[in-house]
């Protein structure tokens, strides 16, 4: 009986660690992932403006050459 309740132990409190391991693992890593996606959409609204604008200019001077 002993015997088994300390494997139980044993085995209960590593599971433990595993489970604050993965925890800060997920908790680091959507940090992470957070700062990343911010970053993303930053370039990505600048470079759609500047993209439109440059698309609004071609048509201008396509339109301008053949009239």
């Amino acid at each position: 009986m002993r015997k088994l309740m300390g494997k139980k132990d044993s085995n209960s409190k590593k599971e433990k660690k595993k489970e604050k391991k993965s925890k800060e693992k997920k908790v680091k890593t959507s940090k992470r992932e957070v700062s990343y996606e911010r970053e993303n959409s930053k370039h990505k609204s600048k470079d759609s403006r500047s993209h439109w604008k440059e698309l609004k200019r071609r048509r201008h001077d396509s339109s301008s050459d053949s009239a």
